[in-house]
């Protein structure tokens, strides 16, 4: 695994871990679609034997499955995907890149969620489709994607954007 993670995924990836954790639910199905692909037979064999492992060293299913969960949210956060993986088809390496801007929307809308709900933070609730909240925030997803930076750079604007009372700071936003 790369070191793809920035300072503001780090900060987010226990919510997406949580995230993470409540759509899958109790239980961890083999042929679960995490991350735009089902399964391969290689990759449920891996986190099995670790869920596995993690129940015979005495941990509860509970805490051996949240463990693996949140190490599962780790690696896909952190895959670095700056150029093509050795071993990954061109397929999947596209899918990946995919993958890496939902991520990385994720991690902005989490952002923009909880500085929302901080003194001065009103100013991103919209109020109406189409108010200059509801654009400055669709504007500014849109400008996320697969490269980390445009995430930081992105979730840098929306603290600006609160500082100065001015959604103009949100990047891409034209209002």
């Amino acid at each position: 695994m790369g070191t793809r993670i920035s300072p503001h995924g780090r900060r987010y990836s226990s919510d997406l871990t949580d995230a993470i954790r409540a759509l899958i639910g109790p239980l961890i199905p083999a042929e679960a679609d995490i991350g735009g692909n089902t399964g391969d037979p290689t990759g449920i064999a891996y986190w099995s034997n670790l869920l596995a492992r993690a129940q015979a060293s005495g941990e509860s299913a509970q805490i051996a499955q949240a463990g693996i969960v949140g190490q599962f949210a780790h690696d896909l956060i952190d895959d670095n995907l700056s150029t093509q993986p050795t071993g990954r088809t061109t397929a999947q390496y596209q899918a990946g890149l995919v993958r890496q801007a939902t991520i990385d929307k994720i991690a902005v809308s989490l952002a923009y969620l909880n500085t929302s709900q901080q003194a001065g933070g009103n100013i991103l609730d919209p109020h109406t489709i189409g108010d200059s909240a509801y654009n400055a925030s669709v504007t500014g997803l849109h400008a996320v994607t697969n490269d980390g930076t445009t995430a930081d750079v992105a979730i840098a604007g929306i603290h600006l954007a609160i500082a100065q009372q001015n959604l103009l700071n949100i990047v891409g936003t034209h209002l």
